[in-house]
C-alpha cells in the first residue's frame, strides 16, 4: 500500500479537501487509540441458565 492519492488531475480546492478529511480520519484514529489506552475492560457477569423463548415486559416486571 502507498503513502500517496493520485489528486493530480482535481482542483486545488478539491486537493484541499482530500487533505483535511485524511487529516480528520488520522485525528480520528488517534483519539481512539488514547482512548483505548486509558480505558479498562469491564467483564459483566452473565446468568448461566439463560432465557429460552421471549420475555415480555409483564412477565420481567411482574413481581412488582
Amino acid at each position: 500500500m502507498t503513502n500517496q492519492i493520485d489528486v493530480h488531475d482535481l482542483p486545488k480546492e478539491q486537493v484541499k479537501v482530500v487533505q483535511e478529511f485524511v487529516n480528520f480520519l488520522r485525528g480520528r484514529i488517534k483519539k481512539k487509540s488514547i482512548k483505548a489506552k486509558g480505558k479498562k475492560t469491564v467483564a459483566f457477569k452473565s446468568w448461566p441458565l439463560g432465557v429460552k423463548g421471549k420475555l415480555t415486559r409483564k412477565e420481567m416486571y411482574d413481581y412488582l
